[in-house]
């Protein structure tokens, strides 16, 4: 926690601190429990990584092996993820470890068992669907309550690292695919369970809160605001717009910013601060921007130019 609070300011990994381990500064990466944090489907496909070594020949298993171990080296190694962080924002980065090609793995997995098992491959796999449901259910909320194990993102990175360098310098042999059928019965039966306990704990979404922007002020930047113009906003509000309409924006979140040179996201967050504040009106004019978004319930601000646009708690000006 001491790292955490040091660096908090400068990279915002508070924001995210359930979801990263913090050695230092420059020194942090995503925890390996969010990796398998997605239930038993995506640790079953991460223990079953190496196996991609045995159908060699294939080409899922280059995917897989390649493809995996890019992206668990990326974001479990804390000298490559911070870098990597900085260049595509440390929000986008921490999502990359969704991208480990978990559905391929665990069909080339059940492909190996297929070949291995036969058709023991059947009750095989329903028997593995159940006992992976009941000991890795899934940590699906927005904060990452326990994830998945650990274990399971390095035996696929280390153990994929391995299978790798063995299907690179041993040129022979290897394991053809099971027939289509009893494959796709097999991964049939593995999901199954899965399946049947996610429909039995459905729960309706949550409401959406109260930092969507109203209706009106979503109307308002489509119809005004000409596609390409630069908006100045607070940083939340300014992420918000641009889900919503096609706008450049002055500042935006700094976690969910590149940091570069040239956006200067914290530099940014701060003259648009200044500028909410009424301390610096030379703002807008620096960065091209011809409109400006307050939200009243965290700026009282008012800006010079016509208003287009206003509700209980947006408002729309043309500078």
């Amino acid at each position: 926690m001491k790292a955490e609070n040091q660096c908090g300011a400068a990279h915002g990994v508070l924001r995210y601190r359930d979801q990263l381990d913090v050695r230092s500064c420059s020194s942090y990466s995503v925890k390996p429990e969010v990796v398998g944090r997605g239930g038993a489907i995506a640790v079953v496909a991460l223990l079953v990584v190496p196996l991609a070594a045995l159908a060699r020949r294939r080409l899922w298993s280059a995917f897989v092996l390649g493809g995996s171990l890019v992206v668990l080296a990326l974001v479990l190694l804390p000298f490559l993820f911070p870098r990597f962080a900085e260049a595509v924002s440390l929000s986008q980065a921490r999502r990359a470890a969704g991208f480990v090609p978990f559905a391929l793995a665990l069909t080339g997995g059940l492909a190996v068992a297929a070949r291995l098992l036969r058709i023991a491959v059947l009750p095989a796999a329903l028997a593995g669907g159940i006992a992976a449901q009941l000991l890795w259910p899934g940590d699906f909320g927005y904060r990452v309550e326990h994830g998945g194990p650990a274990a399971a993102a390095w035996i696929a990175l280390i153990g994929g690292a391995l299978a790798l360098a063995v299907a690179a310098f041993v040129r022979r042999g290897g394991l053809e695919d099971e027939n289509g059928p009893v494959l796709a019965l097999a991964a049939a039966l593995f999901v199954l369970p899965v399946t049947v306990h996610g429909f039995a704990h459905w729960t309706q979404p949550a409401p959406p809160s109260g930092q969507v922007l109203s209706p009106g002020l979503v109307r308002a930047l489509r119809a005004e605001v000409p596609r390409g113009d630069v908006v100045v906003s607070d940083p939340e509000t300014s992420y918000r717009i641009a889900a919503e309409a096609p706008v450049y924006l002055v500042a935006a979140p700094p976690t969910h910013v590149a940091d570069t040179r040239q956006n200067r996201p914290r530099a940014r967050a701060r003259e648009v601060a200044l500028y909410l504040h009424g301390r610096d009106a030379t703002v807008p004019a620096r960065h091209g921007a011809r409109w400006v978004v307050i939200d009243a319930r965290r700026s009282t601000f008012k800006p010079g130019g016509r208003r287009v646009y206003q509700d209980a708690r947006y408002s729309l000006y043309r500078l």
